[in-house]
């Protein structure tokens, strides 16, 4: 008799949800949201992706353990794995941002860190990690051949692409 009553009560709670159920529209569910035009600008501009190329595993915490250091920075950046080897790093200044891509390219444990700015649209997934500027040091260049023009020759020798001091892709 108890396991009759507990059983009508059990149906007739699912009656009664399947009734608020029907009672239910697609638009009871929509949001008016207002955009974050200036919070999102903010967030992106002090962001940046990055692609670590390792012949080594090395773990997560390692690796920003040591970006935290070399890249001097104190709490409140964060570093997300969105893909294998692909970060995303957000810091709390636009200054962190600038000061790591000026002075890249950065090796930490014994790997390479192509990094980019974060795309405007705001999806790590746009952003070209296919290349990135290095600087080149050539010794025993006699000084009356060192020019913007003859360095492009010398870089042709192993690169596809050259572009002037200082400028960028």
């Amino acid at each position: 008799m108890e396991d009759e009553v507990e059983s009508e009560a059990h149906v007739s709670f699912v009656d009664e949800v399947a009734n608020q159920i029907d009672n239910f529209s697609i638009e009871d569910f929509s949001l008016d949201l207002e955009p974050d035009e200036k919070g999102a600008s903010d967030l992106i501009n002090s962001s940046i992706v990055g692609h670590f190329f390792t012949k080594k595993p090395v773990s997560n915490g390692l690796l920003r353990s040591v970006l935290g250091k070399v890249w001097k920075l104190d709490k409140g950046w964060r570093m997300r794995e969105v893909a294998p080897n692909v970060y995303v790093f957000q810091f709390p200044y636009r200054s962190n941002v600038e000061f790591i891509l000026e002075n890249r390219p950065w090796s930490p444990c014994n790997g390479f860190l192509l990094l980019k700015e974060m795309p405007l649209d705001g999806l790590w997934k746009s952003a070209n990690l296919s290349s990135t500027p290095v600087w080149l040091i050539a010794y025993g260049v006699p000084l009356r051949f060192m020019s913007d023009q003859n360095a492009g020759k010398l870089a042709s020798l192993t690169f596809s692409k050259f572009s002037k001091r200082g400028s960028e892709e």
